[in-house]
């Protein structure tokens, strides 16, 4: 039962990691002037926030597995 716990922090930790990520780039973003949001940085910067958000929703998935397990385990 450690073990799963361990696990699940990891997985949490790896994805507060990934979230202040994504409030990096999006910070990066909000500074680009509005004329320029389509150009190849704002592109740039989109599609890393895009790639970063599917690795967080992968990393919750699995987390939730190890979660889930550890519940059956605990009740």
């Amino acid at each position: 039962m450690t073990q799963l716990s361990n696990i699940v922090a990891r997985y949490e930790s790896a994805i507060q990691t990934r979230q202040k990520e994504i409030e990096q780039f999006s910070d990066r973003l909000q500074e680009i002037p509005v004329a320029q949001m389509l150009g190849d940085e704002a592109r740039a910067l989109k599609d890393d926030i895009a790639r970063i958000n599917d690795s967080v929703r992968a990393l919750t998935e699995r987390m939730n597995v190890y979660a889930q397990e550890l519940r059956k385990q605990q009740g």
